[in-house]
Order: C-alpha cells, then structure tokens, then sequence
C-alpha cells in the first residue's frame, strides 16, 4: 500500500514536471515566434523603405529613356510586401485599431504615389517625343534656304534654353516664354510653316515641362517614408 502511495507520488511529480515542460516550451515557441515576427516584420519594412526612395530617385530623371519594367516590379515587390506584412500584423494583433488605420494609410498613401508615378512615366514620354521632334525641326529649320539667318539663330537658342530649363539649369520659365514670344512676333513677317511648328510644339513641350516639375515633386514629396 505504501509502494502504491509513493507510485501515486512519484506518478503526479512526473504529470505535473511534464505540464510544466509543456508550458515552458508554449512559452518558449511564443518568445521565439515573435522574435521572427519582429524580425521579419522589420525586415519587409526595410525592403518596402529602400523600394519607397528608388522611386523618389526615379522621379529625378528629367527627359530620359526610361527602363519602366524595373519600376513596375518595384511596385509589385513592395504591394508583395505590404501584404505579407499587412497579414502577419493583423494575425497577431488583431482588433488593434490603431495598426489597422496605419497599415490603411501607408496602403493609401503608397497607391497614391503610385499614381503619380504612373503620371511622371506619360509625361516623360511626352517629353522624349516631343524633344526629338522639336530637334528633327531645328534641323530642318537651319536647312531651310527660305528662313532668314537671324530666326535660324533665335530658334537655335530658344531650343537651347528649352532644354536647359527642362534639366533645372537655372533658366526661368519666364525667360523661355520671352524668347518664343520674341519669335511670335518675328513670325508674323516671316509667315514659315516650320516656324510656326516650332513656336506651337515649343508652348506645349514648355508647358508638359512643368506639368513634369510639378508631378515630380509630388512624387518625392509623398508622405510615405
């Protein structure tokens, strides 16, 4: 009977020494589950900055060839991401109010960049066509025998000073309207189809220039950091 009472004993020390190790390792699993949570989490946000400033640098590029087909797996990765990140969050804390509207807004806040993106990407091939075309008109132009010299040289300077305010080089808007302006009026005694051309595609080439700016800096001024 006392062998019984010590089995008994000995039997309950090894269920409980056992609900113990069960709890330690539940305990355990947790701590380790949430460090790679954490890490993990921490790594998907890294990622999603880096991909966040590579379409800021992006946006700087002003009147280039552009490789599109980079940017656009750039957004997928990061919608990827979000996903992967958006799912983790809201299985481990769920109800948390306040995570929900962050994970909203940075959703929010990334597709409207993604937009302007797609904004920047039609008016920057609005601007390689209509620099090309403008450059194949300067040509034709200085070839011309029916332009005089003097309208040649105000053409090729006006071009010049286009591009220079298309890159940011310290040329006004204002400048440039002068100068097509001074051409208007030179138009009107030589009435050169050409000229006309050149005066009619420089307005809308000056004014996607600064719808261009414009789009720019509103890619990189976007709240997602």
């Amino acid at each position: 009977m006392k062998r019984l009472e010590n089995f008994d004993f000995i039997s309950a020390l090894l269920v409980l020494f056992i609900v113990l190790l069960t709890f330690l390792f539940i305990v355990m699993y947790t701590i380790q589950s949430g460090v790679e949570n954490y890490h993990n989490n921490h790594d998907r946000l890294v990622k999603m900055q880096l991909l966040n400033k590579g379409l800021d640098d992006f946006a700087i590029s002003t009147n280039k060839l552009t490789n599109y087909n980079h940017i656009n797996e750039d957004i997928e990765e990061f919608r990827t991401l979000f996903r992967a990140l958006e799912k983790t969050v809201l299985g481990h804390h769920p109800g948390e109010e306040m995570l929900i509207d962050q994970l909203k807004w940075i959703e929010k806040v990334f597709e409207e960049k993604v937009n302007d993106v797609e904004y920047y990407k039609s008016l920057n091939s609005s601007l390689l066509s209509g620099s090309h075309f403008l450059f194949d008109l300067q040509k034709s132009i200085s070839e011309s025998k029916d332009i005089s010299a003097d309208m040649k040289n105000l053409v090729s300077e006006t071009l010049f000073f286009l591009f220079q305010y298309s890159r940011g080089n310290y040329i006004e808007k204002g400048y440039v309207e002068k100068r097509l302006e001074y051409i208007h009026q030179k138009m009107n005694k030589d009435q050169n189809r050409l000229i006309k051309n050149f005066y009619n595609q420089s307005k809308v080439l000056l004014d996607t220039i600064s719808s261009f700016r414009q789009i720019s800096n509103a890619v990189k001024d976007n709240a997602l950091e």
